[in-house]
């Protein structure tokens, strides 16, 4: 925000020159040239000067304003003539105004203006210059609709130039015909590019550019055009620090405005806006104690920020004082906070302090500093003031102030003072950001971090913690859209880099998109849930660290290694890349959350005196670790046949070991579980006898070959969409059915895949439940991605990834349907098999929602705000929409019954949930009488839900009376 002066200018018409025939001058003589006169007298202020040109009649650009202000604005406004704000004209080096190559539209602006305005001011209110200068301006000005100038905080009443601030890939600044043609970068895809064009001069041109941590080019014109027009460049990375100035002064600050802060130290202004800043923020603190708890604490923190508030009012004459305040009401503030609970889980493998249990003060590790966090909920203050701080501290330098020049916080070199003054009245509305997370969530130890300090960090869940990007999360990254982002390709998909692979964000990008999908996967785990991240070579050792650091490093099962690929391959890189990797990890520390393989036993064959038994396996140890040297204490004698003692000899003759312990040899024999077989030497094998039919259980192998290939899943797509490849690489059926079953017990279990891609997970859920009779439920969430354009999905009429997901699941139960109908039912199940599923999206709410209103609003406009609210619901709403809104709020799964009925003549929404065993009435009719009331016939346990404007006080009273009544 440059500090400029505002000048009022009115279009004149050129009256002297009317009439005169177009190409001939005029006839009136010109005056003969002579020397410039040694003095004038200034028109305005009367004081003598050296003129510059011969008609120079102002000593000064003040007194040149003053008369303007007085003798073409007063005319022009009593005339009727529309008066415009812009810059005021200037002089080159020759003393003419300047012109540039718009001339020919400013003349016929000035003949239009001839005609719409007519003779409405005096024709020497200007002269020639002045008159084209104008009609640029008014040209310029036409297209925009700003506000008047108002007084800012360190400055005169000014014009308002706002800052560019670019962000995105793909910036690009060049000059095109004379103007600055800025087109932004993109943060998502596909999405329009914003160019804007500015001309030199022009009243649009913004106060400065600020390019925040993007990438793109410029050109060394630009650089010039810049410093001319005195409009700096300033490159800010993400935490809000300077990288370089271009243009301008060559500093980041703008220089007025900068002197105005030192100025305010001194001049009251500095006093005045710190005790407005600390008012703000002790009635946000106010605001934020109401939501809490009501106990004694709470109660007397609200009275100490009421006090404080008074003696804010009552003006404060030091720093020192407003500081004195701030922290008297700062710790009744945080000693309130003390006695909210949190909500712990997972606790008892890894214990947490004490302290942990309830909200702890406002305090640090060592002392005065809170950046040294002791106490969760102080880290997660600490990552939201560094959110917030990040954020002043751009706005700060986009607006030209210096962050360095504060108020409340002392000065010192390299400090942010202005930026910490200016985030303390937004402070509040971190706190209650944090104690709304602490009330709804339930907290595990993995969540947070300890130091070798002590010190408490929260887990990063959507950020870089080096000095990477931010990263722009929409939750809907392609593998394309990602290399857009990545500048890795452009917007027609053509690579921009021979090695995209090694582009700086590469992996840095995709660990930022992961980490929030993972860490809100660890939320929805249930504890003796599992689950399986498939991921190729690319990304499987940060993939493992990622899941270590969120799921615990104890957790982790293992790997499997998955043969995605059979045949042959290219022979483009040292080997054939034929195999992908599947992570597997644990909710939490339970042994048996995967099942097992069942073996059949073997028949048993011999029989002894105990009865029929098979024979097992050795109990001499063979192999590697077998010789009496590698475990001496496993070398020892047992009683054998015709009481000798026998010794583990191995094959060769030589001393071995035994594989059980002394006890256990001696319990086997002394059961008569062990076969002895005479070597051609006198020595024995010594035999286990297994006596057990029932059939084994083992863990599974990591090693999947017989589970399928990609090809395979690429050829079940085409099966089930009639030839067309629709979706490219999707998983086999069969991976994902072995995976499921070992996850599940088949009893209930709920699948979820939160990147369904085509609903390879639906399918394999469906057919496995019907191969073992389970029950299992699917949750496919993908968000609707737009098929490539050129794409077999495209050409079948499938606009979204989503729908082909949403059509395989449909073809997979209509085959399963024909199947069930040309088969016999041998199953034995109580149930009928469900062959449904329900497609749930996100759309905008149908209750409406109370639009903030500005300090200083009418009585009139909050009455009208009011009125809006009497019947929340939204235009065109739909009233199935509104059922699930509010069965959701109510607590009800997604899976509930609603069933429809009239009762009376009015329509009654029976809504029923089997999972939760809850159920509901709503009415979403606009009036309801007794008769209906009586009609419905309800009960103390029924819960009934109407709209508000259905009702009377009569019959508000009755169902009051015979129900649990909510309204809406």
């Amino acid at each position: 925000m440059q500090d400029q002066r505002t000048v009022p200018l009115q279009v004149v018409p050129d009256s002297t020159r009317r009439g005169r025939p177009k190409g001939k001058r005029d006839s009136k003589p010109r005056t003969p040239r002579t020397s410039l006169p040694q003095s004038n007298a200034c028109e305005v202020c009367t004081k003598t000067f050296k003129p510059k040109t011969r008609t120079q009649r102002f000593c000064s650009q003040s007194c040149y304003h003053s008369w303007w202000q007085t003798n073409v604005r007063a005319k022009a406004t009593d005339s009727g003539v529309r008066v415009m704000i812009a810059d005021p004209p200037t002089r080159d080096a020759s003393g003419r105004f300047r012109s540039d190559n718009l001339e020919r539209r400013s003349r016929a602006l000035r003949r239009q203006s001839r005609l719409q305005i007519g003779a409405a001011a005096e024709p020497d209110a200007l002269d020639d210059g002045d008159d084209a200068w104008a009609i640029r301006a008014e040209y310029w000005a036409a297209p925009q609709h700003e506000p008047a100038p108002r007084p800012t905080a360190f400055g005169p009443i000014r014009v308002e130039r706002k800052a560019l601030v670019l962000n995105g890939h793909g910036v690009q600044i060049r000059i095109q015909n004379g103007a600055l043609v800025v087109r932004n970068g993109f943060t998502h895809y596909p999405q329009r590019n914003d160019e804007q064009r500015f001309f030199p001069g022009a009243r649009n041109l913004p106060s400065r550019i600020i390019a925040l941590d993007n990438d793109g080019s410029i050109t060394f014109d630009v650089i010039q055009w810049l410093g001319r027009n005195k409009v700096p460049l300033i490159a800010l990375t993400w935490q809000g620090d300077v990288v370089s100035v271009i243009g301008g002064d060559g500093t980041p600050y703008d220089a007025d405005l900068r002197r105005a802060q030192h100025e305010a130290i001194t001049n009251g202004v500095g006093l005045q806006l710190s005790t407005q800043l600390i008012a703000d923020k002790i009635s946000g603190c106010r605001e934020s104690l109401l939501t809490l708890w009501q106990t004694p604490a709470r109660d007397a923190g609200i009275v100490r920020q009421s006090q404080c508030l008074r003696e804010l009012e009552a003006g404060p004459t030091t720093y020192e004082h407003i500081r004195l305040i701030e922290a008297r009401a700062a710790l009744a503030y945080f000693t309130a906070w003390q006695e909210q609970p949190i909500r712990w889980k997972g606790i008892g493998r890894k214990p947490i302090p004490a302290e942990w249990h309830r909200i702890g003060l406002r305090q640090g590790l060592l002392g005065a500093s809170n950046r040294y966090a002791s106490h969760p909920v102080n880290a997660m203050l600490n990552y939201g003031y560094a959110l917030l701080e990040t954020q002043v501290r751009i706005q700060t330098v986009a607006h030209g102030l210096d962050p360095t020049i504060g108020y409340l916080h002392a000065n010192h070199p390299g400090r942010l003072a202005l930026v910490y003054d200016l985030m303390e009245p937004l402070r509040p509305e971190v706190d209650r950001y944090v104690l709304e997370v602490v009330r709804e969530h339930t907290f595990a130890p993995n969540d947070f971090l300890i130091t070798a300090r002590g010190m408490v960090r929260l887990h990063p869940q959507t950020y870089n913690t080096g000095n990477d990007f931010i990263y722009r999360d929409d939750y809907a990254h392609p593998l394309d859209a990602y290399l857009v982002l990545t500048g890795q390709k452009d917007l027609d998909g053509n690579l921009l880099t021979s090695n995209p692979e090694t582009s700086g964000r590469y992996h840095s990008s995709w660990l930022s998109m992961m980490y929030p999908r993972l860490f809100l996967a660890r939320q929805l785990l249930r504890e003796d849930g599992v689950i399986f991240v498939s991921v190729d070579d690319h990304e499987e050792h940060d993939l493992r660290l990622l899941m270590n650091e969120i799921f615990g490093e104890e957790n982790s099962l293992g790997t499997l290694v998955w043969q995605s690929k059979k045949g042959g391959g290219g022979d483009s890189g040292n080997l054939v890349q034929d195999n992908e990797y599947v992570l597997c990890y644990r909710g939490t520390n339970n042994p048996h959350c995967l099942s097992r393989v069942e073996i059949a036993a073997e028949e048993l064959d011999r029989v002894d005196v105990k009865g029929p038994y098979r024979r097992g396996r050795e109990l001499n140890k063979w192999g590697s670790g077998s010789r009496r040297d590698d475990r001496p204490t496993m070398y020892f004698p047992i009683p054998g046949p015709d009481s000798n003692s026998v010794y583990p000899i191995r094959n060769d003759g030589s001393e071995g070991r035994w594989r059980k312990g002394l006890k256990k040899m001696l319990a086997l024999v002394n059961r008569g579980d062990v076969e002895f077989e005479q070597r051609p030497d006198g020595s024995y094998i010594v035999y286990e006898k297994i006596r057990s039919a029932d059939p084994r259980l083992k863990p599974y192998r990591t090693w999947l070959t017989d589970v399928g290939t990609t090809a395979d899943g690429s050829k079940t797509v085409k099966e089930l969409f009639d030839g067309r490849s629709v979706y490219d690489y999707p998983k086999p059926v069969a991976l994902l059915k072995r995976l499921i079953f070992m996850g599940t017990n088949g009893d209930d279990d709920l699948v979820l895949d939160f990147f369904a891609g085509s609903c390879t997970t639906a399918q394999a859920v469906l057919e496995l439940n019907r191969e073992d009779e389970g029950s299992r439920r699917f949750i496919c969430v993908q968000v609707p991605e737009p098929s490539p354009l050129k794409s077999e999905a495209r050409k079948a009429g499938y606009g979204t990834l989503a729908d082909v997901g949403k059509e395989r699941i449909r073809r997979v139960m209509f085959r399963m349907n024909q199947d069930s109908a040309s088969a016999l039912d041998l199953r034995e199940s109580d149930e009928p098999e469900d062959l449904g599923f329900r497609v749930l999206k996100l759309v905008q709410s149908n209750l409406r929602g109370w639009n903030a209103v500005a300090a200083g609003t009418s009585p009139t406009e909050y009455a009208s705000q009011l009125e809006m609210l009497e019947d929340p619901l939204v235009p065109g709403w739909m009233p199935l929409q509104v059922i699930y809104e509010i069965a959701i709020k109510e607590g009800l799964s997604l899976t509930f019954a609603a069933e429809e009925a009239i009762v009376d003549g009015v329509t009654i929404w029976n809504v029923t949930d089997d999972q939760t065993g809850q159920g509901i009435k709503i009415c979403l009719d606009d009036a309801l009488c007794l008769d209906t009331v009586r009609a419905l016939d309800l009960t103390k346990e029924d819960r009934f839900i109407c709209r508000d404007i259905a009702l009377d006080d009569t019959v508000t009273a009755n169902l009051a009376l015979q129900c649990h009544l909510k309204t809406i």
